[in-house]
This record gives structure tokens, C-alpha cells and sequence, in this order.
């Protein structure tokens, strides 16, 4: 992340050419990316790939996964504590991840290009078209739950008898906008993998949940567990 020697915008420049000079971190000397890839074994296509990836983390806002109080590593992996890196994150909403692309302590870091399990659902979380719990409103919003072959946009309101009634429900005709989860409503069971807990505003955790309608039409919670991609 710098500022852009033409716009003067603060934003990513990727060098393709990997001439760029590094900075001495982690263990790695001062030298150019393209040197560091070739210490690390790394061919060109799959280094310049790992850096795009791992790079643009950051501009989706995923930090250091080392720079966090319960990541357990010592020195010289937590040697980006300055202010100038100021990629200290203010969430965790999920364990520590030692397999984080984001992660400078991950085993065999240099040029793996592969997002772990939790890095994906993590972006799917933030930025996925997914069911959503809000904790403020008590309201569940399910962009698209599969009945009967076709897809619906649900909403559910949870009460203070612990059920939900549903309050809404129209087609989902949209084509580029389609649930980026698959929720299914079959025999009385709504089948939800991954919901989005906000509260505050912010994602606090991601739910495994499955619900149950009774003979009043209403919907029991029969499962809620924390997505197990989540934990470690």
C-alpha cells in the first residue's frame, strides 16, 4: 500500500517485473521480491500470483494474522509492529488462523498462493450475499432460500418466545445478485450452512443454524453451532 506516482492516490502498485526492493523483515534481508522469490524457490507466475492475492487481502481489509495477541509466535515473526505497517485489525471473529494467507509465520509463506479455509469464509462473510442475523432488529434475512425448486428472499423475525415468524417473502428473480449460500427450506426444515451474526454493525461470529416450522407456522431453532471453519 503507498501512494501512486501518477494519481498522488493512496492505493496498490504491483510490480510485475518484482524489481521492487523490499524491506528487511521477518528473517528476510533487504533485496529486491524477485530475489526473494528465487531464495524461496518460487517460480515468477506463482510468486507475482501470491503477492496479488495476499496484497489485495489488504485492500478487502484482512490484517497481519501474526499480529494478533493470540497468535503464540515470538520474534522475528512480530517484527512489523510499527506504526508505518498500521495493519493491526480491530475484529476477530475467528481463532487464529495458521494457515492465513495474511499470515507471516504460515509454514512455507513465501509465494503460497492458496487461501486457507478460514480466509474464505472470512471474505465471504464481509462480502458475500449471505443469511444475516442482526442483533439490533432480531431479524434474519435469507437472500435466497431454495423451496420447491425455486429461490425466495426471506425475512424472519425472532420474538421473545424464542421462534421465528415469518414476515416476508418474495421470488428472487434476480440474476446477478443470488445468495452466494445455498439455503434450503424441505419437510418443515430450513436448512441454513453459514449466517452472518452482526452486531454493532460488525460480524461478531458465523453460524451453522437449522430451524424447524411447527403446526403454528413458526420456526424453532433446532441447531446453532459456530461454523467450524471459524475454529481451530
Amino acid at each position: 500500500m503507498n501512494i501512486h506516482p501518477t494519481t498522488g492516490k493512496r492505493g496498490v502498485t504491483l510490480d510485475f517485473n518484482l524489481n521492487t526492493p523490499t524491506r528487511p523483515t521477518n528473517g528476510f534481508p533487504f533485496q529486491t521480491t524477485r530475489a526473494r522469490c528465487n531464495a524461496n524457490h518460487v517460480n515468477l507466475d506463482h510468486c507475482i500470483q501470491f503477492i496479488a492475492v495476499y496484497e489485495f487481502g489488504h485492500v478487502l481489509g484482512l490484517s497481519h494474522e501474526q499480529n494478533r495477541a493470540d497468535d503464540g509466535f515470538p520474534a522475528p515473526c512480530k517484527t512489523d509492529d510499527s506504526s508505518a505497517d498500521n495493519v493491526y485489525g480491530n475484529t476477530d471473529f475467528t481463532a487464529y488462523d495458521p494457515e492465513s494467507v495474511m499470515n507471516y509465520c504460515r509454514q512455507n509463506y513465501y509465494g503460497n498462493r492458496n487461501l486457507s479455509r478460514t480466509d474464505i469464509i472470512s471474505v465471504q462473510a464481509y462480502y458475500g450475499h449471505i443469511p444475516t442475523f442482526t442483533a439490533e432488529t432480531l431479524v434474519l434475512d435469507i437472500p435466497g432460500l431454495i423451496y420447491q425448486g425455486g429461490s425466495w428472499k426471506s425475512t424472519l423475525k425472532y420474538g421473545s418466545d424464542g421462534k421465528f415468524t415469518l414476515t416476508s417473502y418474495t421470488p428472487d428473480n434476480s440474476s446477478g445478485n443470488q445468495s452466494s449460500v445455498v439455503s434450503t427450506f424441505a419437510n418443515s426444515i430450513v436448512t441454513l450452512p453459514l449466517i452472518r451474526y452482526m452486531q454493532g454493525g460488525k460480524v461478531t461470529q458465523l453460524l451453522q443454524v437449522t430451524l424447524r416450522q411447527g403446526s403454528d407456522g413458526r420456526f424453532s431453532i433446532t441447531r446453532r453451532n459456530v461454523h467450524p471453519d471459524t475454529l481451530r
